[in-house]
């Protein structure tokens, strides 16, 4: 690939280049300073964003823009250079499926016709934006849906405005398994990140019941694992304080995402905001903002940039009085300072 910086420039660019997954990188033809041409900075902005001419068509609507305006050395401003960066070819839905399969794997293993079984059964898969309803409350639906990547929450608003989440569901969960008996859900379920969902309808999970006794086990077990979670969460509003309420649920999140793979040591997603956390944690915002605070001025957690950081886990284990146990994880081996 030609160089299309030098220096420190050319080191940046390489390691933003690192950071992207999972992605090809494709260079556009080198621009001339449109400063000069256009004369203004929104001018440059709006023709940077165009797609290149040699770029195939198929590829433009994924094409995002590396400004080197943004980095902090002045002489960057005449070095405008598109990026375009375009996805590689679409994932296999049994790709897709591998968290679930994680997610029902927690107490006993799938066998490979099983998995087969799941995939077959998927007759669509779904984007929604933030705030997006992936399924509504009080209506009748003939399917259920797996979350296979972002963050849901299952929430109720009353009359006033006033919101309770109720449940966060991760990548891998199912989001309303049990309306393949109830068909309706009392909450809604929302996007609270960029999702993409699975539906899987009725019809084919009455086929797995019928056909998979093992696999109709494990799907029962999720719904009561989620059960047990959710009366975790009302002894956290009813009984403990804000500092453990907001400890516990820390905890939890932390066990149940490196259940399916997507931590780094002690460090986890969470594509939440501050408002999400007191909604679900029946307090204020502000509340929530001051123990944030408190906890991340113990040295215990931060939460920064939709990302949670534990410091020291066994300090916010006991602050919490977290017993995993309810979670029913397949190892419930002790953590320590270190992520096992």
């Amino acid at each position: 690939m030609e160089a299309i910086a030098s220096g420190s420039i050319a080191a940046t660019f390489k390691t933003l280049v690192k950071l992207v997954h999972p992605v090809t990188l494709v260079q556009a033809p080198r621009l001339a300073t449109l400063r000069k041409e256009n004369g203004s900075q929104r001018g440059d902005r709006d023709k940077l964003n165009e797609s290149p001419p040699n770029m195939p068509t198929t590829s433009r609507s994924r094409c995002a823009v590396l400004w080197w305006s943004k980095f902090p050395a002045a002489k960057c401003r005449e070095h405008l250079v598109p990026i375009c960066f375009v996805e590689k070819r679409p994932r296999t839905r049994a790709v897709m499926m591998d968290l679930l399969f994680k997610r029902l794997a927690w107490g006993d293993r799938l066998a490979q016709e099983e998995r087969n079984l799941i995939v077959g059964s998927v007759s669509r898969v779904q984007s929604f934006g933030p705030g997006e309803t992936i399924v509504p409350a009080d209506t009748r639906v003939d399917f259920s849906s797996v979350l296979l990547k972002g963050l849901s929450a299952r929430q109720k608003v009353l009359k006033g405005g006033n919101r309770q989440i109720t449940a966060f569901h991760l990548a891998g969960d199912f989001c309303d398994l049990h309306t393949y008996v109830l068909k309706t859900l009392p909450d809604s379920v929302v996007a609270m990140s960029e999702c993409e969902v699975a539906a899987i309808p009725h019809a084919q999970l009455d086929k797995i019941v019928r056909d998979s006794y093992h696999l109709t086990r494990l799907l029962w077990a999720s719904t009561l694992i989620d059960a047990s979670i959710f009366r975790q969460w009302v002894v956290s509003i009813g009984r403990r304080s804000a500092d453990a309420r907001l400890a516990h649920l820390f905890c939890e999140l932390f066990l149940r995402i490196r259940m399916i793979g997507l931590t780094k040591d002690l460090t986890y997603p969470f594509p939440a905001t501050q408002t999400d956390l007191a909604d679900a944690l029946g307090m204020s915002l502000v509340h929530t903002n001051k123990t944030l605070a408190k906890l991340r001025r113990a040295g215990l957690v931060t939460f920064l940039q939709r990302t949670v950081t534990i410091h020291d886990w066994d300090k916010l284990q006991n602050l919490a009085e977290f017993h995993p146990e309810y979670l029913h994880l397949e190892v419930k081996s002790a953590i320590g300072s270190q992520a096992v």
